[in-house]
Formats: C-alpha cells, structure tokens, sequence
C-alpha cells in the first residue's frame, strides 16, 4: 500500500488556510434540536466554569439527515478498508 500520510493534510492542501486547519480536538460533544434545526456544538469541558465550544454546526432536518447518511457510508467503508465487521 502507498504512503497514506496524514489523510486530512492531503486533502486539506491548497485548499483552507494553514490558521482554519489548526484545530484542536473536541473532548465532548452536545446534540439539540427545535422543530427547524439541530445542533450540534463539540467542547472542551472545564471544571468549574462553562464548557469552551470548540466549533459549532446548525442543520435542517434535510441536511442534518443527509449527514447522518453520508457519515454511515464512510463509516462502513472505513471499517471494510481496515477488515472490521459491519454494524449489527
């Protein structure tokens, strides 16, 4: 197998911002929802104070379903690329 690297750096090449793709990590996450749009904010908790939100993402129903597909779909390629067996 080639040289795969750091996937996100190639795909991120020329594309965004060297500042956009220093992320950091999320350490949890929070899923809301009113009769228009879901939320969901990624976070990084802190002991005594309110949690710092690290990024944050409004859908439609339409959207917000069309991720969730999307995201099943890499998911069972990812796993049959690494040999793992499917969800039950």
């Amino acid at each position: 197998m080639a040289d795969e690297g750091n996937i996100a750096d190639k795909m991120w090449d020329h594309e965004i911002p060297q500042e956009w793709r220093d992320f950091k990590y999320a350490a949890g996450h929070s899923i809301t929802h009113s009769n228009r749009e879901i939320l969901i904010q990624f976070f990084n908790p802190r002991p005594l104070d309110k949690p710092i939100v690290v990024s944050r993402i409004v859908l439609n129903p339409e959207h917000a379903q069309e991720l969730i597909l999307n995201l099943g779909n890499q998911l069972r390629k990812w796993k049959d690329a690494r040999g793992l067996p499917p969800e039950r």
